[in-house]
């Protein structure tokens, strides 16, 4: 209602995001987890470790007690629970490119 008791006009209304902005901002390219966290894999596909960046603990300077734990269970656990093969199907995420470093377009007029 507005200030007078009369319900809003449609050019009254103003919806904003359901999602906050800054909330997109945190999250991974996929949208799964934040982009601050990861499962660390080793090179070798033999180990992983957690890895939780971001300044929010003052005791230790991390968001997550257990930053850069290794964890020699998760790599059995995954292949046995979530069906992960090894080796070479663990596909790391592609690189952000910024515009600048994308190619211009070569577009013709149609």
């Amino acid at each position: 209602m507005s200030s007078d008791g009369k319900p809003p006009s449609v050019g009254e209304i103003k919806v904003k995001s359901a999602i906050p902005k800054n909330r997109q901002e945190k999250l991974k390219w996929n949208g799964w987890g934040y982009k601050s966290t990861a499962f660390d894999i080793s090179d070798d596909l033999q180990s992983a470790h957690f890895v939780g960046e971001g300044v929010y603990s003052r005791i230790d300077n991390c968001r997550y007690p257990m930053h850069g734990e290794s964890l020699p269970q998760f790599l059995p656990f995954a292949e046995k629970n979530l069906g992960l093969r090894r080796p070479g199907e663990i596909v790391k995420p592609r690189p952000s490119f910024s515009d600048s470093e994308l190619p211009q377009t070569r577009a013709t007029k149609g």
